[in-house]
């Protein structure tokens, strides 16, 4: 039986391309670690560069936001609340700076963190 009142959705944000592919995997693994702890605690929170980086694994795909963009704001759309989380270069990227657009337009509430914050 469905909840007729489920919980909230988070949807997380973090910088994911970048030239170097050490980057995006501690990226992947950072980010993964903290939607893992959220879930954990009960917390729907879903990660699109959890579950794309894992795609990538099965099937050669980009890595860059034109190839993802619309499946990212398909989830976002849903989203109660945009956790952005402050990632060296996080101001630079181009995803982060479309879902943020993207979350004011839809007027979705938008949280900053600090990567070392407590979750």
């Amino acid at each position: 039986m469905l909840d007729s009142n489920p919980r909230k959705l988070i949807y997380l944000a973090c910088p994911y391309s970048h030239k170097d592919p050490e980057v995006r995997q501690a990226r992947y693994e950072k980010i993964s670690k903290i939607a893992a702890a959220l879930v954990s605690k009960g917390i729907h929170a879903f990660s699109p560069i959890t579950y794309g980086h894992t795609l990538i694994d099965f099937v050669k795909m980009p890595g860059n936001w034109e190839f993802w963009q619309e499946f990212c704001l398909v989830f976002l759309q849903h989203a109660d609340e945009l956790w952005v989380y402050k990632f060296e270069d996080w101001e630079k990227s181009m995803g982060i700076r479309a879902e943020i657009d993207y979350a004011t337009l839809k007027k979705i509430p938008i949280k900053y963190l600090d990567h070392e914050e407590e979750i």
